[in-house]
């Protein structure tokens, strides 16, 4: 924006809360690596977001709402976004427009809109003045004196949010206009709970300069630079823009956009390109002046709004099929770059656009679309703006989409030609009554057709057209809001549409106009691959994506090496396998090139393998290693990989064998330590059956090796040993094998669901999943089912009969459970092969408030119903393959529902399900571990929580990462003990940026799941830590009031003083972020599960741990630092300190108070966790010493031996 127009509340670079920030970007980097603020923080406007809205015409359920909200939430956490902020009314900016075009002269200055000052002179003319009602001219007035009072950019930001929410409500609760008298009086009410201002005297002074203004009318008092109303419409109007739009360094940011994330992405990936620009020095701590000026010059950066900026996911229609003869004459060309007789060969060079038109010729407006259409190309051709230089080649062509014989005649061009066609139809139009009409008996002496038997003659028009008049280029859609096409939409699709086209015809040129008996013009094909190469781009499994491919001109040099067969002899790193095979009827060739020390080549290599000696495919590989690696990044490979791929069971020479998928990895290196990590499907839910060894801790030397190595040095029983050496190193003739077996143990469901009814995810909608394969003859599952070309089986919809539904209802016990997130609807249930019945859980409010409706998700990502859906309460879901694909769920608001909330008040209707899980004799508690050595400890926590608790615990073990003999040896402790014990599993969603390293793969599933990893009927949960040991009473904590948090933790210690300058929150990015608050430790915590659903508390998190994940260095301590990070958002109870005490950060002093002792690691100096429990739990504080726990647990594993 600029002076006089957009008012903003804050400056980076000048406000005093910035103050203490580097003015150097470099330095802020440097912190940002070495464990500082993960947020960008220096004394520079990297962003600027500029709000454009009318306070007055604004919803309250509207997204724009939420994004605004968004805003709020990235200045609240100290993002350095300068937020800009224009009001305008959109009435008043197209009589803005209306006045520019009329003025003569053509000079800027503010005279746009008439802002005639007030007289003065009319009795009472002050109370006439605040009878009136309210404009968005009044609210620009008072926001702009609010702003200029004060010097906190949250405050104003906060103001403004809250008006809009003041005059929500006043609209609600009203039938008249709001009046200026009211709006002073919002104003008066909200700077006094801002800034605490308030008053009579002030209140007068707020009505007398109210006043002031408009007598003195819309001149600025000092300069020109002064904001006034007249500006901010006279720079929308120039810029094209309205209320309602939101920009982000000029980035459009849709203001229909549902997806909570999509803010957070935006900002994300306009960092990274801010990062890159400070690296590469184009941005430094005094250069340039304006960064948000430099962002908006250049290249792809246009002057103006345009319709086809905002789409998020761009709309590409395949061109139109017609007749093509010779030299394709229906096109028109509309650049001067062809010759006369317009030979395809002298278009080699060329880049090529194809415009297509659609209009509906019955219409005033498709007739008035048309001719400014063919004006706009007829203008083209004159244009010397830079286009030709391009060596660019655009051509056109016109269709119908009402009348059926202009469409025949539109594509036949040979009984007459296609240009002599539109000019008839551009002479034949006729005006009458200020409606547009064809004169159809003035083309029928133009043309010599008679228009009445070909209009019999003629095919009908399909309906299938996006809208009555449109136009393509290349593909890409546009459908005119204004009245006419002009010269500026078309350049501005040229050039979207530029790039892509150039890399194609560079590639595919000469394949494009040679080898055809009949030479056609290049537009057409060229337009057709570019559609198709534009839809696929813009097409994902979860809607779509607007990441344009930017490797073409990365591959372009390396084609040369692969065509080339003198080049090929020169480059060692080129293969090719199968070479007799490429003149075969099957015309496929595999070419990759790859970079061999990369994980995506370790992925790719076994299938290669699978293409070239199995399917015997012509294959070329050219590998492309990387010359340089980057001194502080990381390896780029740390990982051994394998792929189970093993379609024709001929990897192994053993018969006996053949039919088992085996991954061998051979050649380790010894004297490392070495674990395991499985990469599988989504929807697998793979786990350890048998192992000897500890997975995390795979040791080898020259001197032990392998399973029975192993064994032996524990001297453990030697039938295991003699069961090891024959079903792994003797049938497969390798010594020194260490032998880890897994299980597919269930398949999952997992999908989108959609709210119909507004067009967005129903998040927090509860879903079970119950068994119904009993119900159901295997025949009649299979007997219909066809064989899809993805392996999948497509078998015909199953329908329930009434007595499926009597058999199913007399069982409420689910399978499965989850809720519904908010990001992209995501759902996930666990099943087995058979028939599934997915219903909203039974007596929540969600089965009140939704019905299930049958439907499909448009190219756009929006929900469509089906029109003869019948609404139901239930679906049935197959399992019936290892492939199962995305599901989508739709559901539908039921009457009386339409705006209601899906929680109900936190003491209004209680929980979702029928039985609750939750009693006052049984206390819940969670954990998790990884390796034998913190499995042990696990059981020891275990025993000493159930020693000291008055009621019974039931534990909930995280199952992903335990072992089998794990698994199996506490189930029969915890029945000697007298608790109990459940696994739980869940599966990372594809679509939430993952982790490579386990620890923090732990760490994610430790924090992230919360609201779905336990059934939707448990209300409450304690976390405790694998290496503590419990001292108190569990039920204590299960009985302690969390004040109204959905979650307590206990703040780190600050009693040892020697450790105080480890510790990081006290000072820096932390003290900052923090604001007074306590930094908790996430070794034990309580979640009240039925506020933290909710409140959506799981969605927040995930939502702020991918935004802030994006930075590989964040969130050093995922499960500790993110719930503390997110402390303004989802507040956190903290818990009395004795329950939770580590030597590392608590003094002795406080230790006779501890309920629990976390064997937490000392910063100072390093001590083996034994070493440590061993030392601090003993002694007269402790009815067990921590080596006689250990020697409890011991004496239980053996008793199952």
């Amino acid at each position: 924006g600029y002076r006089g127009a957009v008012i903003y509340i804050n400056n980076i670079e000048k406000d005093n809360m910035y103050k203490g920030w580097p003015r150097d970007p470099m330095e802020m980097l440097m912190n940002m690596q070495y464990g500082g603020s993960r947020i960008p923080m220096v004394r520079r406007n990297l962003f600027t977001g500029l709000v454009v809205l009318d306070p007055l015409e604004i919803k309250s359920d509207s997204s724009f709402m939420q994004i605004l909200g968004d805003i709020l939430r990235f200045v609240q956490v100290g993002y350095p976004v300068r937020i800009g902020i224009l009001l305008v009314n959109n009435k008043d900016i197209q009589s803005c427009q209306n006045q520019i075009e009329a003025r003569k002269d053509g000079k800027r200055g503010h005279k746009c809109l008439s802002t005639q000052p007030f007289d003065a002179n009319i009795d009472n003319h002050e109370q006439i003045l605040l009878d009136s009602p309210a404009t968005t001219r009044d609210v620009f007035i008072l926001f702009k004196h609010f702003v200029k009072n004060t010097h906190e950019g949250l405050e104003s930001l906060g103001y403004i949010f809250s008006l809009l929410k003041e005059i929500q409500i006043y609209q609600s609760q009203n039938s008249i206009p709001l009046l200026n008298r009211n709006l002073i009086d919002i104003h008066q009410k909200l700077s006094n709970l801002i800034k605490g201002v308030g008053g009579a005297a002030h209140e007068d002074k707020i009505r007398k300069y109210f006043i002031d203004v408009h007598v003195r009318g819309d001149n600025p008092q000092n300069d020109d630079k002064e904001e006034t109303y007249a500006g901010a419409l006279e720079f929308a109007t120039e810029k094209n823009i309205n209320a309602g739009m939101i920009f982000i360094n000029g980035l459009v940011c849709s203001s229909k956009e549902e997806d909570e994330q999509y803010l957070d992405n935006l900002i994300m990936e306009e960092e990274k390109r801010i990062m890159k620009l400070i690296m590469e020095q184009k941005i430094t701590a005094s250069a340039p002046r304006s960064i948000y000026g430099m962002l908006l010059t250049g290249e792809k950066v246009y002057s103006k709004m345009h319709s086809l900026l905002s789409e998020k996911y761009p709309v590409y229609y395949p061109p139109s099929s017609i007749r093509f003869t010779n030299n394709d004459s229906s096109l028109i060309h509309a650049t001067q770059d062809c010759t006369s007789n317009d030979d395809p060969s002298e278009l080699s060079n060329h880049t090529t656009i194809l415009f297509e038109g659609h209009f509906n010729f019955d219409s005033t407006d498709g007739l008035t679309l048309f001719t400014s259409f063919l004006s706009s190309m007829e203008l083209l051709s004159l244009d010397d703006d830079g286009l030709k230089s391009k060596d660019l080649s655009v051509a056109y062509r016109v269709f119908s989409t009402s009348s059926s014989c202009l469409t025949s005649l539109l594509e036949d061009p040979i009984s007459v030609t296609h240009k002599k066609v539109l000019s008839a139809v551009k002479v034949a139009i006729e005006v009458k009554d200020s409606v547009k009409m064809l004169n159809f008996h003035k083309m029928e002496s133009m043309l010599n057709i008679n228009f009445t038997a070909c209009e019999r003659n003629s095919k009908k028009i399909e309906s299938n057209h996006p809208a009555d008049n449109y136009v393509t280029a290349n593909g890409r859609l546009f459908v005119p809001s204004a009245p006419s096409i002009s010269i500026e939409d078309v350049k501005l699709l040229i050039s979207m549409e530029y790039d892509l086209s150039k890399v194609i015809k560079s590639n595919l040129g000469t394949h494009i106009a040679d080898g055809n008996e009949i030479k056609t013009m290049p537009h057409t094909t060229i337009a057709y691959i570019s559609a198709f190469i534009s839809k696929m781009r813009f097409t994902t499994a979860f809607g779509g994506g607007n990441t344009q491919s930017k490797r073409s001109d990365s591959l372009a040099k390396f084609k040369t090496i692969i065509d080339d067969s003198s080049e090929r002899n020169k480059y060692p790193l080129y293969f090719e396998w199968n070479k007799k095979n490429e003149n075969t009827q099957l015309k496929t060739i595999i070419t990759a090139i790859l970079d061999p020390l990369s994980e995506a080549t370790q992925r790719v290599a076994p299938l290669l393998r699978v293409l070239r000696d199995d399917l015997n495919l012509p294959m070329k590989v050219l590998f492309i290693p990387r010359l340089n690696i980057v001194p502080s990044s990381s390896l780029p490979m740390n990982s051994y990989y394998r792929f189970v791929a093993n379609p024709f069971n001929s990897f192994l020479s053993d018969p006996s064998m053949s039919n088992s998928p085996i991954a061998l990895f051979e050649n380790l290196p010894v004297n490392h330590v070495l674990t395991i990590r499985m990469d599988v499907p989504e929807q697998w839910d793979v786990q350890q059956s048998f192992t000897v060894q500890d997975t995390d801790n795979l040791r080898c030397d020259v001197k032990s090796c392998g399973d029975a190595a192993y064994e032996a040095s524990l001297k453990a029983d030697s039938k295991i040993v003699d069961e090891v050496k024959s079903t792994s190193a003797k049938e497969l003739h390798i010594e020194n094998l260490t032998s880890v077996e897994y299980v597919l143990n269930s398949l999952l469901f997992f999908g989108q669901c959609w709210d119909t009814s507004k067009s967005s995810p129903p998040n927090g909608l509860q879903l079970t999943l119950s068994d119904l394969s009993s119900q159901f003859a295997s025949d009649q599952l299979v007997e219909s089912g066809n064989v899809m070309p993805d392996g999948s089986i497509e078998i015909p919809p199953i329908s329930l009969t009434s007595d499926h539904l009597s058999h199913r209802n007399k069982d409420t016990t689910y399978y499965s459970d989850t809720l519904v997130m908010k990001t992209v609807g995501y759902w996930q249930l666990r099943a087995n092969p058979g028939v599934w019945n997915l219903e909203i859980a039974k007596n929540s409010r969600g089965a009140k408030m939704f019905e299930m409706v049958e439907g499909s998700i448009s190219d756009d990502g929006q929900p469509i119903v089906s029109k003869d859906t019948t609404a139901t309460t239930s679906k049935i879901l197959l399992m019936n393959d290892f492939i199962n694909k995305n599901q989508i769920l739709l559901t539908r608001r039921r009457p009386g529902f339409e705006n209601a909330e899906l929680f109900a008040p936190e003491n209004g209707e209680d929980s979702p399900m029928v039985k609750n899980v939750n009693s006052d004799d049984m206390i819940h508690v969670f954990s998790l571990a990884t390796g034998h050595f913190y499995e042990r400890l696990l059981k020891i926590m275990m025993l000493s929580a159930t020693k000291r608790a008055s009621t019974k615990i039931k534990f909930w073990l995280f199952e992903n990462f335990l072992s089998p003999s794990f698994k199996k040896s506490t189930i029969s402790m915890a029945k000697r003990i007298g608790c109990d014990v459940e696994f739980v599993t869940y599966k990372w969603p594809e679509w939430l940026r993952g982790q490579s390293e386990k620890q923090r793969i732990i760490w994610g599933y430790k924090i992230l799941f919360l609201d779905v990893l336990f059934p939707l009927n448990l209300k409450k949960i304690i976390y405790v830590d694998a290496d503590q040991v419990v001292r108190g009473d569990l039920k204590e904590l299960w009985d302690l009031d969390l004040q109204g948090a959905a979650y307590g933790y206990t703040p780190f210690c600050d009693s040892r003083e020697e450790t105080l300058g480890y510790q990081f929150w006290r000072s820096g990015f932390w003290k900052s972020h923090l604001r007074g608050k306590p930094y908790h430790i996430s070794a034990l915590y309580v979640v009240d599960l039925q506020k933290f659903r909710r409140e959506l508390v799981g969605d927040t998190l995930r939502g702020l741990y991918h935004q802030l994940s994006a930075d590989p260095n964040s969130l050093s301590n995922l499960d500790q630092d993110l719930p503390n990070y997110a402390q303004h958002m989802v507040r956190i109870h903290s818990l009395p300190q004795e329950w939770l005490w580590c030597e590392s950060w608590c003094s002795d002093e406080t230790k006779p108070f501890a309920k629990t002792i976390d064997l937490c690691n000392n910063p100072e100096h390093k001590e083996p966790k034994v070493s440590m429990a061993k030392r601090i739990i003993s002694g007269d504080l402790f009815e067990e010493s921590w080596i006689e726990l250990d020697a409890e647990v011991e004496l239980y594993e053996r008793a199952d031996d």
